[in-house]
């Protein structure tokens, strides 16, 4: 009588987490790759944008840098300076200018007043920007309903009055309401 051979066999529980983790491994690194090649030039500009606003109004710090598009791109660098003043500059394709945050409007005492002026209105995004070039503070809100609407408000930077209000239109502006037959 012949024995047969027991073969050990080749993919073991262990091989096979290794085989995994390595895949896995292989999948994140591809993806982070593939994720720093498409911001990398998002990354270059948002630097060389931070160092000039750092040279023309002698920032020491950067708080918060914001790119604003809407009539042109505005570029929109907040950071203190030497003596801890803060300070926004704003810079667009032609010019620089740097403004002192105590000369305007706050983004938390607009938010404040949007929301006891609107208790419905959820705001999505405020950031300093440009219309018409005219310094300004742009708020993207939502009022929950049905269906539920976007906005677009722009307020004064210096003042904190209302310039405009875009009103977004519906997806679902053409869907069946509830209306009574």
């Amino acid at each position: 009588m012949r024995l047969r051979s027991r073969r050990p066999a080749l993919m073991t529980p262990m091989r096979w987490v290794v085989l995994i983790t390595a895949l896995l491994l292989l999948c994140f690194l591809f993806f982070n790759m593939w994720y720093r090649s498409i911001h990398a030039t998002v990354w270059a500009e948002e630097r060389e944008i931070t160092q000039a606003a750092a040279e023309a109004a002698q920032l020491v710090e950067i708080d918060h840098v914001d790119k604003h598009v809407w009539n042109a791109t505005t570029w929109v660098v907040q950071g203190r300076d030497s003596e801890d003043n803060p300070l926004l500059v704003w810079m667009t394709d032609d010019a620089v200018e740097v403004t002192n945050a105590a000369d305007g409007v706050t983004q938390e005492t607009l938010r404040a007043q949007l929301a006891a002026d609107n208790p419905d209105m959820d705001i999505i995004r405020i950031m300093p920007g440009r219309l018409d070039g005219q310094k300004a503070w742009e708020v993207y809100y939502r009022i929950d309903g049905s269906p539920t609407r976007y906005f677009y408000r722009f307020y004064r930077f210096d003042n904190g009055q209302l310039i405009t209000t875009y009103n977004l239109p519906n997806r679902f502006a053409g869907s069946i309401h509830e209306d009574s037959e």
